[in-house]
């Protein structure tokens, strides 16, 4: 195991409902901006994201996940492709 690699807490909060309820109000944007500022404050290097591109996948029970579109407009990069349609993605928050 490399010597210099170090274990940092992580918290990890699911997107829910909100797209579902509150959809096309421009809500999941303000929310994942608060969720990016309160990282922030508590001193997060990066956000990681595991979204939806429902140009891919459009069922309604994925859009409890939140989209692609939301998190790219929040800077958001993908990083990798778990499976058709389900990026990662990686915020860096301080360099």
């Amino acid at each position: 195991m490399d010597k210099d690699l170090r274990f940092e807490p992580v918290t990890a909060d699911r997107w829910n409902d909100f797209e579902t309820l509150f959809g096309n109000r421009g809500l999941s944007h303000r929310l994942l901006a608060g969720a990016i500022d309160h990282a922030r404050r508590q001193g997060a290097r990066l956000l990681e994201a595991c979204p939806i591109d429902h140009v891919k996948q459009s069922k309604s029970v994925t859009l409890c996940i939140g989209s692609t579109v939301v998190f790219e407009a929040a800077g958001f990069e993908t990083v990798a492709m778990r499976k058709d349609g389900r990026p990662l993605m990686r915020l860096e928050l301080r360099g």
